[in-house]
């Protein structure tokens, strides 16, 4: 089963579907095409993210003959950083759904793994996740916690390779949501966080007169349940106050 779309007899796009879909059927969710990674989501767990194949990777002595993985871009960049003393970028694209927020996590992953970053560094740059998830993603028709915003990563190295610090930008949010949500979707979690996460008389001092967004206008329009995926606003509101 070909593991690069590179080297595929044919680049017609039913042959490169088709590979994707067998590769796919069985949880061989990376393909590589030349130097792109093509993740397809599982829509499930797959035991390949473990201490086992971090190892792997950090031990490879030849990269590009491993078995397609995002560790494995996440190797080839830091080390490439390390060899040339350059700024590396890893860019991560795709529509609604397609990983890109779980893709990002495991490039961290690798990174800490790598570089033996401290537990400290670790749970502030993961602290920031709450926040960002309440403020900037919403529930939509196709995903039920989709990033409504683009965002930048940036980690500082030392000498020695050993991330220092890390930074977020945020840009692009999608403000109409605020004020219109469409059928079926959900304005920012922060809202409903807010509602249902908050006792009493935090709503009464906030002058919110009731709990239920259906009797909000701008809330009223779209999806009042919970945000899916077996996660409730209340919990996601308790994650947030921790974060700040």
């Amino acid at each position: 089963m070909a593991d690069n779309l590179a080297n595929l007899d044919s680049i017609e796009p039913q042959v490169v579907l088709n590979t994707l879909k067998t590769r796919h059927s069985n949880d061989l969710i990376y393909t590589k095409n030349g130097s792109v990674l093509i993740a397809v989501n599982p829509y499930k767990r797959i035991p390949v993210y473990g201490d086992e194949m971090l190892q792997k990777f950090k031990a490879s002595m030849a990269l590009d003959r491993e078995e397609p993985h995002i560790f494995a871009i996440a190797a080839a960049s830091h080390r490439t950083m390390i060899s040339e003393g350059t700024n590396q970028a890893v860019i991560i694209s795709g529509e609604s759904g397609a990983g890109k927020t779980e893709s990002a996590s495991f490039l961290l992953q690798y990174l800490r793994f790598v570089s033996n970053a401290s537990e400290q560094l670790e749970s502030r740059i993961y602290s920031s996740s709450p926040l960002t998830e309440a403020f900037g993603c919403a529930k939509t028709i196709r995903n039920d916690n989709s990033s409504r915003f683009g965002k930048f990563l940036m980690l500082q190295f030392d000498q020695s390779a050993k991330i220092q610090g890390a930074s977020l930008s945020t840009y692009l949010l999608e403000k109409s949501r605020v004020s219109h949500v469409g059928p079926g979707e959900r304005s920012y979690h922060i809202f409903y966080c807010l509602l249902r996460g908050s006792p009493a008389p935090q709503l009464k001092e906030l002058r919110l007169g009731s709990g239920d967004p259906r009797d909000f206008k701008y809330l009223a329009g779209g999806e009042v349940g919970d945000p899916g995926g077996g996660r409730t606003d209340k919990a996601l509101c308790g994650e947030v106050l921790q974060a700040l």
